[in-house]
């Protein structure tokens, strides 16, 4: 199996590239890399590279590229998952985790009104992100945006093709039924509290024109709720 490591775009000069120290420790230590050996990098941006290994010190690893892909593993959509930000951290890095996995271009963070406080630690996140893309074996790490609250995302997001997920939707109402009526690009999907939108943020998505939709008969988890949007849009956009 081959393992996937991440440099920054400024870890880049030229045709050569330096690991950061972490991912120079992991492959040494861990996977035993040697100069000669040729692995995989990518750059976060939608760059993927072969790269042959001409320095492999404890924690300090180089090499040159000698092949390169852009945008590799990446889906034809662009998918921005706007989701309510939850209090408990399991949770929110599962729901980071498998929506990066499952394709998702950004992650944008709700605060809703019958949502929990809750507080994002960037660098925790940041981390998960990086370990699910390496691991799907995709080339472009989400962008995770500032949280917003939910209505000024509905209006900030209004110009691409925008989805909510609400309760009261129709039980016909399938996102991949939606989903048919939008070609693959920019997209917007909402995904509330576990209480639901309140009539006035529901009101705001209506007169946007966010088409509403539901994820089935059962009261999902926020997280469960936004890996199954990402999940309806992979299918439909393969």
């Amino acid at each position: 199996m081959v393992t996937y490591f991440y440099a920054p775009p400024s870890a880049f000069r030229g045709a050569y590239v330096t690991l950061p120290p972490d991912e120079a420790a992991h492959a040494r230590k861990v996977l035993r890399t040697r100069a000669g050996d040729t692995i995989v990098v990518v750059d976060g941006q939608g760059g993927w590279y072969q790269v042959a290994v001409d320095v492999a010190e404890p924690e300090h690893l180089a090499g040159q590229l000698v092949a390169s892909e852009q945008e590799h593993g990446e889906p034809s959509y662009q998918l921005t998952l706007a989701v309510g930000l939850l209090k408990q951290r399991s949770r929110w890095e599962t729901l980071l985790e498998k929506c990066t996995e499952l394709g998702v271009h950004a992650i944008l963070p709700l605060t809703t009104d019958h949502g929990e406080k809750a507080t994002l630690r960037r660098d925790r996140c940041e981390r998960v992100l990086v370990a699910a893309m390496k691991q799907s074996k995709r080339s472009r790490l989400p962008a995770l945006y500032d949280p917003l609250p939910a209505v000024e995302a509905l209006r900030q997001q209004a110009d691409a093709p925008g989805l909510i997920a609400t309760m009261d939707a129709p039980a016909k109402a399938h996102p991949l039924a939606a989903l048919r009526d939008c070609s693959a690009g920019p997209l917007t999907a909402f995904i509330g509290p576990e209480a639901g939108f309140s009539a006035d943020e529901r009101s705001e998505a209506q007169a946007l024109g966010y088409v509403p939709v539901s994820l089935g008969r059962r009261r999902l988890r926020a997280e469960t709720a936004a890996i199954t949007m990402t999940a309806a849009c992979a299918l439909a956009f393969p």
